[in-house]
């Protein structure tokens, strides 16, 4: 690897943070386990919920993240 090569791999991280009380319900409700539940450091009168990062909630994530804007974009028409 030469000097203007970078690094391109992301370590994998140890946790999924998410922000919404209603994801953090599905993905609970697929199988998938809080590990931490923290105060949001922004917004102190809400939680963060913390997920270990196993095999299949990343794409879990992202199709209930899909689900949910497609549920609004139909709800705002």
């Amino acid at each position: 690897m030469n000097k203007t090569e970078t690094n391109t791999v992301e370590p994998m991280r140890e946790y999924l943070v998410v922000r919404s009380r209603r994801l953090a319900y599905l993905l609970r409700k697929d199988g998938y386990q809080i590990d931490k539940v923290e105060p949001n450091r922004f917004k102190p009168e809400f939680d963060v919920y913390k997920f270990r990062m196993v095999p299949g909630i990343r794409e879990a994530f992202v199709k209930h993240m899909k689900e949910e804007h497609e549920r609004k974009m139909h709800k705002a028409s």
